[in-house]
């Protein structure tokens, strides 16, 4: 699995990320794809997650909407939650790599909520 991680500044470049990964994959028409799952971290709004969701769903790529809950001060310390939503069995194949945002390998902990809307409800309470 190809394991895509990015957390973007605007929806303009969510868009166009989008727009070559959907390109990629139409330029491998020919061959199959290799599987990828795309993490997205960033705090955009959940329509423009849920637009991009739809978009990269309709050429076989999950997106996982991970939000992440802590300061800087804990990620050092090794206190990051992140919250992934969507497909139990895309998370599953990520779900190893969420100790690349832990410094000390220890404490972050990856979550798996239901929905993009679940996770965005957990980190604002």
């Amino acid at each position: 699995v190809d394991v895509i991680f990015i957390s973007l500044a605007s929806v303009f470049a969510l868009e166009e990320v989008n727009l070559k990964i959907i390109t990629q994959r139409k330029n491998q028409a020919q061959r199959p794809p290799p599987l990828v799952v795309v993490v997205e971290t960033s705090t955009l709004s959940m329509t423009d997650k849920l637009k991009a969701c739809a978009q990269l769903k309709a050429i076989g790529v999950p997106l996982l909407d991970c939000l992440i809950s802590g300061t800087a001060a804990r990620r050092i310390s090794g206190g990051w939650t992140l919250l992934a939503s969507g497909p139990k069995v895309v998370f599953n194949q990520v779900k190893p790599l969420g100790r690349v945002f832990d410094l000390n390998k220890a404490s972050t902990e990856l979550a798996r909520c239901e929905s993009c809307r679940t996770g965005n409800a957990l980190k604002k309470t």
